[in-house]
């Protein structure tokens, strides 16, 4: 007898280890940072993983839906987006539905591969003109699986995203979160083939879920007691549905919050467009230096043109302002247009919180295009991305701004 209880508490102890050892697995990869190393740099992080192996996995693993909202979709024959795109009519192959939602004007501008992926089964492409007609772009880019999983980030759906450009994107696996993703997703995918811009109401679906916010963030776990505070944050404000976060007002706020240190890296920064000027970050920043916060920025080199370079130096002669051109060197194989660039956004504050995004700093990426991001708390998300930060900034890379210097 006393035998029969010792095995049957032996194997109640077995059960719960390994029951034990799943759970903590799943909460390990809740949450995982993503990079996309140029090849031939010194960039990347051992903490990240790899865009290329995170996007594979996330297909392969898809059991009812793939949907992908982005700017374009641009692929090169035996380049690493083809490995994706196959396992991406695999996973069609094999009964997920699959959609993609991208900008009319550059699906003009890279009809292929979608012209060919949707003649195919379980897969349909659309491509929404609503934006371009009010002055933006769908500069969104994430992919939603199973309305699961969500991947966000700078990554463009593009082969030079997983080999020649600097990104950084998260992967998360939270079913609210997902569901959010997926409202807008459904929305644009309505009005995808609207032709007017005065009706987009219409369109907006009766909501019963509850919002991730400010007020109501979530909290993850990514090992051992590394929690991570949570919620997203949407662009343009007219299209996103009550009680989601606004990209503009959140990354204010987190800017007005510092106490210490931001740093911030973009692709680029402009405060004047063809309406006019936009002064909302541009004051929150010199706002903040002027409280004796230090605020060290990364623009890539594509910020040098003459019209945003003399208001680029204009911030960079403020007190406790500091900002770095980034020059990414040409691949030994040859010149590739639009690649070999800093194309990371994100912003990190006080080395605790932080946004990242799919906006550029202008004012028609938060009032008329489709962006994105995540507003997240935790030291342990904070530490690498500032890591990640600072090794793009002390980088043979990176260059203190010259205000005396005329760039070309």
């Amino acid at each position: 007898m006393k035998s029969f209880i010792k095995i049957i508490w032996v194997t109640f102890t077995i059960i719960i280890l390994l029951f034990n050892k799943s759970v903590f697995a799943q909460s390990a990869s809740t949450f995982q940072i993503v990079e996309t190393v140029p090849i031939e740099t010194e960039l990347g992080l051992d903490e990240t993983e790899q865009t290329f192996d995170v996007w594979l996995e996330m297909i392969k693993n898809a059991e009812h839906s793939i949907e992908i909202e982005c700017f374009y979709v641009s692929d090169k024959i035996d380049e690493p987006l083809e490995k994706i795109l196959t396992e991406i009519k695999n996973s069609a192959n094999r009964g997920v539905k699959v959609r993609f939602l991208v900008d009319a004007k550059m699906k003009n501008t890279y009809p292929q591969p979608l012209g060919n992926l949707n003649k195919l089964k379980n897969i349909e492409v659309k491509a929404i003109d609503y934006f371009n007609k009010i002055g933006g772009v769908v500069h969104t880019k994430y992919i939603l699986v199973d309305r699961k999983i969500l991947f966000i980030g700078s990554q463009n759906f593009d082969w030079r995203a997983l080999k020649h450009i600097h990104e950084v994107g998260f992967k998360i696996e939270n079913e609210k979160l997902a569901q959010m993703f997926g409202l807008i997703f459904d929305l644009d995918w309505k009005i995808a083939s609207n032709d007017k811009t005065d009706s987009i109401e219409k369109y907006f679906e009766r909501n019963t879920i509850q919002m991730i916010n400010s007020k109501n963030p979530i909290t993850l776990e990514s090992g051992t007691k590394k929690q991570i505070e949570l919620y997203p944050s949407f662009s343009p404000k007219n299209l996103i549905y009550s009680g989601m976060s606004w990209d503009e007002d959140e990354i204010i706020k987190l800017i007005d919050q510092a106490e210490s240190e931001i740093l911030i890296q973009l692709l680029s920064y402009s405060v004047k467009d063809k309406n006019g000027f936009y002064s909302k970050l541009d004051n929150a920043i010199r706002s903040a230096s002027m409280r004796g916060v230090n605020v060290n920025i990364i623009l890539s080199d594509w910020s040098t043109g003459k019209s945003k370079l003399p208001y680029i130096k204009s911030l960079a002669v403020i007190p406790n302002i500091k900002i770095h051109f980034s020059t990414i060197p040409e691949w030994s194989g040859g010149f590739i247009p639009f690649s070999r660039v800093e194309h990371c956004k994100f912003l990190i504050v006080d080395k605790k919180s932080g946004w990242l995004g799919t906006s550029n700093w202008a004012k028609n990426y938060f009032h008329t295009s489709r962006n994105m991001g995540i507003v997240f708390k935790s030291n342990f998300v904070a530490e690498i991305i500032h890591k990640m930060f600072y090794k793009s900034w002390n980088s043979k890379y990176t260059y203190l701004v010259d205000i005396n210097k005329n760039y070309e």
